[in-house]
């Protein structure tokens, strides 16, 4: 019997990040659907938009084009939703995706390519991963697209897209530190006051609160010990050189 889906605990980055663009913006998201097939250059514009999104191609090969699949979307036999299934299901997505990676990062590639968005946290990769080793990548390429997230994102008739198109500089995010020390709220300067004590902030009422010295076998004591040890100082004895009985060397 097949571990059940885990359940994940939605969480974002700690650190903030740009909001999705106005609707009149340049980074507006491609958007496209059903209603862009009814014509042959609307149909080749969507299919190339389909490999760039979960081929990652800006250039079409045409021994990576899915003649089947595009014939059937073609003549109306395929919803959007299962050419978009069909492209991720492909030997050449297998090959160009899957093969190359780990689980966790194919997990992580996927999301970002059918559902437009990262994965939330290492909990999230985890639960997908478990599919994928038990189930195979086809049953977690039907998961994903038969969600309840891509159904309330995109429908039967929408193509996948990039969800959030910003992309925020590491060098420029503001981190979110009460997330990240929320169990230690003392300043730098507080938690590294001393080996013997170290003074934490209780209330703002009460002020400082010195506690005690660390316990047996933790690091502070060790660190206590060693700046607790003092070299002698030894001072020189001064030796004339004529006092200094040098051998005889010479062969005889």
């Amino acid at each position: 019997m097949g571990l059940p889906l885990l359940d994940t605990k939605y969480s974002s980055k700690p650190h903030r990040v740009a909001s999705i663009p106005a609707v009149n913006a340049e980074d507006k998201p491609w958007v496209l659907d059903r209603y862009d097939l009814r014509d042959e250059q609307g149909l080749q514009s969507f299919i190339f938009a389909a490999y760039r999104q979960i081929f990652s191609e800006h250039l079409i090969l045409e021994s990576n084009r899915q003649t089947e699949l595009e014939s059937q979307l073609r003549n109306g036999k395929l919803l959007v939703k299962d050419f978009v299934r069909g492209l991720g299901k492909s030997e050449v997505f297998r090959r160009l995706v899957l093969e190359p990676n780990t689980n966790y990062r194919f997990v992580e590639i996927c999301l970002k390519r059918f559902l437009g968005r990262e994965p939330y946290n290492k909990q999230e990769l985890i639960k997908w991963s478990i599919i994928i080793a038990e189930k195979g990548y086809h049953a977690f390429i039907d998961a994903v697209v038969d969600g309840a997230e891509y159904a309330e994102a995109f429908g039967e008739d929408t193509l996948p897209y990039q969800r959030r198109p910003l992309s925020q500089p590491f060098n420029l995010t503001t981190p979110r530190l009460a997330d990240i020390f929320q169990d230690d709220q003392r300043s730098p300067w507080e938690r590294y006051a001393g080996p013997k004590f170290f003074v934490g902030w209780k209330d703002t009422v009460e002020g400082y609160t010195v506690f005690g010295p660390p316990k047996p076998g933790d690091s502070k004591a060790f660190l206590d010990i060693a700046l607790s040890i003092a070299s002698q100082n030894v001072s020189p004895t001064r030796v004339s050189v004529w006092d200094i009985k040098i051998p005889d060397m010479t062969k005889r």
